[in-house]
Order: C-alpha cells, then sequence, then structure tokens
C-alpha cells in the first residue's frame, strides 16, 4: 500500500485544538510528516497560559494526545504503522 496516497497529497499533515482534562484547558497538536526518507510524528500538549519554557519540554507522543483527548488520529493508516509511529517519537528527529 503506498501510505502517501492514503494519507494525503502533502507531505505534512497536522491536527490540533482544545481539551479540558480535570479542570485544565489544554492545546495539542499532532503533526505527522510523510517526507522521505522517513515517515514522523510528533505531539505536543500545552496547559493554554503563557510560559518561556522550550517546545520540547511539551513533546509526547500521539497515543498519550488519544488518550486525553479520546480522539483517534490516523485511524486510516493500517495498524502496524499506526501502532508504531503513535507509540514513540524521536526528539532529535524534529530538534537539531
Amino acid at each position: 500500500m503506498d501510505i502517501k496516497s492514503s494519507v494525503c497529497s502533502v507531505c505534512t499533515y497536522a491536527s490540533y485544538g482544545y481539551i479540558d482534562v480535570l479542570g485544565r484547558f489544554l492545546r495539542y497538536k499532532v503533526i505527522f510528516d510523510i517526507s522521505p526518507p522517513l515517515f514522523k510524528m510528533i505531539a505536543f500538549i500545552i496547559e493554554n497560559k503563557g510560559n518561556n519554557q522550550p517546545l520540547k519540554t511539551f513533546v509526547v507522543t500521539v497515543d498519550q494526545v488519544e488518550k486525553v483527548s479520546g480522539l483517534d488520529f490516523f485511524s486510516e493508516l493500517p495498524d502496524i504503522i499506526e501502532d508504531k509511529l503513535e507509540r514513540k517519537v524521536n526528539i532529535s528527529s524534529w530538534f537539531k
């Protein structure tokens, strides 16, 4: 199966929104990069207030965002690929 054609015609997909977790208003962002040579995902959960912490501080797995939001991102991917990409993140591949 050609993943690019099954996901989208662009090389990056992003989803974002707000969730209420135990009275805390949080923002999330999920990014799926299908640019060669590697497919990769990264996600963030950030409290909706000002802060000066580096963005790396807020990195989580897509699975973690799914757990707190109740959403299922990238459900159209074959499960073997979805599960592998959503359960881990390689921060060094996103931040130099």
